[in-house]
C-alpha cells in the first residue's frame, strides 16, 4: 500500500466513523451475550453438558469485548493521524493492519463458537429458552458486525483505483460461501422433510404438506449449484473485467435470476413449513423443528446473496460509468468547440456525460 492511497481516499473519515460505530456495537453486544450465556452456564438445575457449552460461549464474550475496545482505540489514534496523512502514512498503515488483525481474531471466535451457540439454543429447556434465543440472535448479529468492519476497514486501506476490483473479489467470495451453505442446507431439509413425508403412521395431510416441502429442496440445491457454477465462471472473467464486461454482466444477471427463483420457493413454502412444525406430533418434532430452523436459514442466505450480488453489479456499474465519462471527454476534445458567446462553458460535455450514464443505467436495469 502506498502513502498516496491514504492521501487521496476521501472516504477515510466516513469509513472511520462506521468502524467506530460498529466496534461500539460489538462492545455492547458482547455484554449482552455475556449475561445471556451466564444465565444458562451458572444454573445448576440445567444439564451439565449444556452448561459447559454455554460456559465456553460465555468465556468467548470477554475476547469479543476486548476486540471491540481495541478497535475503538485504533480508531481514536487514526483520527489524529489522518490530520496529516502524508507524513503519517506508515503509522496509518500500521493502525489499519492492527484493526485487520483484530477482525481476523473476531472471525475466528465467531466461527469456533457457532456450533456451540446452536447447540445451546436447541437443547435449552423452555424455562431458559428466552436467554438461549437472545444468545443465538445476538451472536449472529456479531457476525454481521464483523462483515461491516471488514467492509469499512477495506475502504480505509484500499486505493481508489482498486476499490471496485476488491469489492468484486470480496463479493464473489461471499456469494460462493453462501451458495455452498445453500447446497448443504438443502440436503438437510431434504432429509428432515422425508422423515415426516415418508412415515405412513402420520396424518395423511401432514405427510402431503411435508412432501411438497421435500420436493422443493431439489430446486433449492440446484439453485445453489448453479450459482456456484456462475461464480466459477466469473472468477475467470474478472481477470480482464474491461474486455469481459458484457459476459460479466450476463453472469451477474443469471445469478440474480437464480436468487429470484429461490425467493419464490421460500415464499411459496413458508406456510407449509410452519404447518408441518405446528401439526407434527412429539415423536417427529425433532425433524419438524430442524426443518423450520433451517428453512429460515435459507431465507437469511437469500438475503446475503442479494446483498453481495448487488455489490457485484455496483462494481461493474462503477467501471462502466468511469469508462463512459472518459470516452465522453475524449470525444468532446476531438470535436470543434462551438463558439456561442452566451453558452455556459462545459455544458455540452456535461450533457454528453449524463446521456451516456443514463444509457449505462438503463442497460444495467
Amino acid at each position: 500500500m502506498t502513502a498516496t492511497a491514504h492521501e487521496s481516499h476521501s472516504d477515510a473519515p466516513h469509513a472511520l466513523a462506521e468502524i467506530e460505530e460498529h466496534a461500539g456495537e460489538l462492545v455492547e453486544l458482547s455484554d449482552t451475550l455475556h449475561v445471556d450465556s451466564a444465565q444458562i452456564a451458572d444454573d445448576e438445575s440445567l444439564d451439565e453438558d449444556l452448561r459447559a457449552t454455554a460456559e465456553s460461549v460465555h468465556l468467548s464474550t470477554h475476547d469479543m469485548k476486548h476486540i471491540g475496545e481495541h478497535i475503538l482505540s485504533h480508531v481514536e489514534t487514526l483520527e489524529g493521524l489522518y490530520s496529516d496523512s502524508e507524513n503519517n502514512a506508515d503509522e496509518i498503515n500500521s493502525e489499519i493492519a492492527a484493526i485487520e488483525s483484530e477482525i481476523d481474531e473476531l472471525k475466528e471466535i465467531v466461527n469456533s463458537n457457532a456450533d456451540a451457540v446452536h447447540t445451546v439454543e436447541s437443547n435449552t429447556p423452555a424455562s431458559h429458552q428466552e436467554y438461549a434465543e437472545s444468545l443465538h440472535e445476538n451472536f449472529h448479529e456479531v457476525g454481521h458486525i464483523g462483515t461491516h468492519l471488514v467492509k469499512y476497514t477495506d475502504e480505509l486501506g484500499g486505493e481508489d483505483s482498486h476499490v471496485s476490483d476488491h469489492d468484486s473479489s470480496n463479493a464473489l467470495m461471499e456469494i460462493e460461501e453462501h451458495a455452498g451453505e445453500l447446497v448443504e442446507l438443502s440436503d438437510t431439509l431434504h432429509v428432515d422433510s422425508a422423515q415426516i413425508a415418508d412415515d405412513e403412521s402420520l396424518d395423511e395431510d401432514l405427510r402431503a404438506t411435508a412432501e411438497s416441502v421435500h420436493l422443493s429442496t431439489h430446486d433449492m440445491k440446484h439453485i445453489g449449484e448453479h450459482i456456484l457454477s456462475h461464480v466459477e465462471t466469473l472468477e475467470g472473467l474478472y481477470s480482464d473485467s474491461e474486455n469481459n464486461a458484457d459476459e460479466i454482466n450476463s453472469e451477474i444477471a443469471a445469478i440474480e435470476s437464480e436468487i429470484d427463483e429461490l425467493k419464490e420457493i421460500v415464499n411459496s413454502n413458508a406456510d407449509a413449513v410452519h404447518t408441518v412444525e405446528s401439526n407434527t406430533p412429539a415423536s417427529h418434532q425433532e425433524y419438524a423443528e430442524s426443518l423450520h430452523e433451517n428453512f429460515h436459514e435459507v431465507g437469511h442466505i437469500g438475503t446475503h446473496l442479494v446483498k453481495y450480488t448487488d455489490e457485484l453489479g455496483a462494481s461493474m456499474t462503477t467501471e462502466d460509468s468511469t469508462t463512459s465519462v472518459d470516452a465522453a471527454n475524449e470525444e468532446q476534445r476531438e470535436q470543434e468547440p462551438s463558439a456561442t458567446s452566451n453558452q455556459a462553458p462545459g455544458f455540452g460535455i456535461l450533457m454528453a456525460v449524463c446521456g451516456l450514464l443514463a444509457v449505462g443505467y438503463l442497460k444495467r436495469q
